[in-house]
């Protein structure tokens, strides 16, 4: 019986074709469900009808009398219609075209010039500017001011054709089933226990939860000279649990409505049970958050944690700073007092900067065409989702740890099992600590000064034709704040904002030196500490007006925050000389740890290097 011919090559071609048509296919027809599906999501963020409907707005003139001025709310915003008197006219003709920020050409003007309409909200950020006196020096409704930079700006000439906008001149390893005890003479073994109860067994058969949680949390091979500044990622996580709990109780008795949400968070603080003690927890838990990320991410940057191979760990700290930095806002935006109110808007009317299409995502994240009802609904469910997303990516932070462990403040690796200690019990007792310290702080914050880092002014309810004469962040937004307000350009300060976080990506390759504590590198520890001086001289900028001295300082602060990464800390890797590493972790600790095991291990290496010297010149 003859055998079957094997498959021709034009078939199989046939057949490779078929298949590739199919994936090709396949996955077209997936990105176009993609695209369906997605679609309408983004379409319902943007304006209702109800808001579209409630965006046009008639204004009867002939009520108006000569010398008067009214304010007209339009699409949520102050727009100011006076009728001006003949000396105001002549006034406005006498002056030079030139002089004004007004780009309409003199012929589209209107003929009625004695209607002045102006939109007053200043395009610096989006701020109610304050100053309608008339007779102000300042000039005809006495001016604009930009409350973020503390400038005043002019109005544009008269135009009755429609809404004018003044234009704001401000610049503004052992085994992971081995646990080690004793001391230095030698570790002793000891195996994991097995689950001894009849139901652990049962549920370790089917989800090795027990033997997880053992080789996560208490046989972990620790490094063993792990100092206090180690404890701050502990706590990080705790604070992050604290926040979860009391905002979703918070969440229980909160109204998500702009006619509503204040008067929720009064009832909050006066008639719900223990209501004011959840809010106040919640509210400093979140600056003590922040306190604890900051000293967490300054450890990193001192002891080289951000080094090979621990990129992508250093990547998940900075996605999980961006997400908090998200989260903190959208709920510093919901009590909606007036900082609430404004902070919101002036945060907003950032992305105006983007090129083409800032005016349409700033109306997309509002929602309408200014902070309102639908802004304020977004940002709470925003608000209450981002912690969840943030505990996922905290969960791939201690995988990636976990997977390449622990730096330590020498900065070497782990070489042997003698170098490490089990988590448990060591730091778990150490973390105890910190955490009863960490706590107590806070206490004393929620019962003793519970709105020391607030604003007075948040206490009001949000008014949008009134502007706070200073609009200011939360305390741990200042440095950036800062950076925002130091570039003369509000597209340039926006990117310089960002890329002050993002510039923390590409950090593991801007630093070219192969040591990574800066307990041996004499250099970088002094640079270091120089940038945490301008960090917080950034923070002192922020916290205040932009005028004076004040302009200088944050304008060479912020020149000096992105020289650190940009050319400091490349140079001083290539030019700098580090001092001698220890071998090992454990001859570091057992001869008296850091720098003094290091000039212990180092004089017999000394030693021996200048023996052979010395017995040449004796002979």
């Amino acid at each position: 019986m003859a055998d079957a011919a094997p498959p021709s090559d034009s078939s199989s071609e046939h057949a490779g074709t078929r298949r590739d048509f199919l994936v090709l296919a396949a996955g077209a027809m997936g990105g176009m469900a993609v695209v369906g599906i997605t679609w309408p999501l983004i379409e319902t963020m943007n304006p209702s009808a109800d808001v579209l409907a409630l965006a046009s707005t008639e204004v009867d003139l002939s009520a108006i009398e000569e010398g008067q001025t009214i304010v007209v709310k339009w699409r949520g915003r102050p727009v100011f219609v006076r009728y001006r008197t003949a000396e105001e006219i002549a006034a406005a003709q006498e002056t030079p075209l030139d002089d004004l920020p007004d780009p309409q050409p003199d012929s589209e003007r209107a003929p009625q010039a004695h209607w002045l309409i102006v939109e007053g909200v200043c395009t610096h950020l989006g701020c109610v500017p304050l100053g309608s006196k008339i007779g102000d020096p300042r000039g005809e409704f006495g001016g604009w001011f930009c409350p973020c930079t503390a400038r005043t700006t002019t109005p544009p000439a008269a135009s009755a054709r429609g809404r004018r906008r003044p234009i704001c001149r401000c610049r503004a390893t052992s085994s992971s089933t081995t646990r080690w005890f004793g001391s230095g003479r030698g570790p002793r073994r000891m195996t994991t226990p097995v689950p001894q109860n009849r139901v652990a067994q049962w549920i370790e058969y089917r989800l090795p939860v027990f033997s997880w949680t053992n080789k996560h949390l208490v046989d972990y091979p620790a490094p063993r000279n792990l100092n206090y500044w180690w404890n701050f990622g502990s706590l990080a996580g705790i604070m992050l649990v604290v926040q979860i709990i009391t905002g979703v109780v918070l969440a229980m008795h909160y109204t998500p409505h702009a006619d509503h949400a204040f008067d929720s968070v009064e009832h909050i603080m006066r008639d719900v049970e223990w209501g004011w003690l959840m809010r106040y927890l919640h509210a400093n838990g979140a600056s003590m958050f922040f306190a604890v990320v900051y000293i967490h991410l300054f450890r990193g940057l001192y002891y080289g944690s951000y080094k090979s191979p621990r990129e992508i760990l250093w990547w998940m700290g900075v996605i999980i700073l961006l997400l908090m930095m998200a989260s903190a806002f959208m709920g510093y935006v919901l009590p909606w007092g007036q900082m609430s109110f404004w902070a919101a808007t002036v945060i907003t009317n950032m992305t105006s900067a983007i090129p083409w299409i800032g005016e349409t995502v700033v109306t997309w994240l509002w929602g309408g065409f200014s902070v309102d009802h639908p802004t304020l609904v977004r940002f709470y469910a925003l608000h209450y989702l981002l912690p969840f997303v943030l505990f996922g990516v905290v969960f791939i932070h201690l995988w990636a740890l976990h997977h390449r462990k622990s730096n330590n403040p020498l900065g070497i690796d782990i070489k042997s099992a003698k170098d490490t200690i089990p988590f448990h019990p060591y730091y778990t007792v150490k973390d105890s600590f910190g955490i009863g310290v960490m706590m107590f702080i806070l206490l004393i914050f929620v019962f003793y000064m519970p709105n020391v880092l607030g604003e007075v002014i948040n206490y009001e309810k949000a008014n949008p034709l009134q502007t706070p004469a200073h609009i200011v962040p939360e305390w741990y937004f200042l440095p950036f704040y800062a950076i925002l307000r130091a570039i003369p350009d509000k597209l340039g300060g926006v990117v310089a904002m960002v890329a002050s976080i993002f510039i923390l990506f590409i950090l593991p390759w801007l630093d070219t030196s192969r040591v990574r504590s800066a307990r041996f590198r004499p250099i970088y520890k002094w640079a270091f500490w120089v940038f945490v001086v301008d960090c917080i001289a950034l923070g002192w900028v922020g916290a205040n007006t932009p005028e004076g001295n004040f302009i200088w300082i944050g304008q060479v602060t912020t020149g000096y925050y992105f020289a650190h990464f940009l050319i400091i800390v490349p140079l001083i890797g290539k030019f700098e000389r580090p001092t001698k590493l220890p071998e090992s972790i454990h001859q570091s600790v057992l001869k008296g740890g850091g720098d003094e095991a290091t000039a212990a291990a180092a004089a017999p290496a000394d030693a021996a290097a200048t023996a052979p010297a010395a017995s040449g010149e004796k002979a």
